[in-house]
């Protein structure tokens, strides 16, 4: 332990503040890559919606646990990449959406 200490006083304050950075932003990074990965891959289900037909097409995912994300102003919905044919078909069988596009 004293053979660290003696160390950490021979660097000084600059290069210990430098290392201390660095492990800092290294930290950093690999908190932004593990949040990064641990997200599921969303795409576009539908576009131009009615904010009502959004919500309730969001509340269908939310029942179904789907993750998924508003966006464009509440017109957007975008859901798991590797289901959204499938939620196309079944929202279709529910009547949604009335409006709006599907995809691109």
């Amino acid at each position: 332990m004293n053979a660290l200490v003696q160390m950490a006083k021979s660097l000084g304050t600059v290069r210990l503040a430098a290392l201390g950075g660095v492990g800092l932003v290294t930290l950093g990074f690999f908190i932004f890559l593990m949040t990064r990965l641990s997200q599921p891959d969303l795409t576009l289900l539908y576009a131009d919606l009615d904010p009502s037909e959004a919500g309730q097409i969001a509340a269908r995912l939310e029942q179904q646990n789907i993750p998924y994300r508003i966006a464009g102003g509440g017109t957007q919905i975008l859901a798991q990449s590797d289901k959204t044919a499938q939620l196309r078909i079944q929202l279709a069988e529910a009547g949604l959406p009335t409006g709006g596009s599907i995809g691109y």
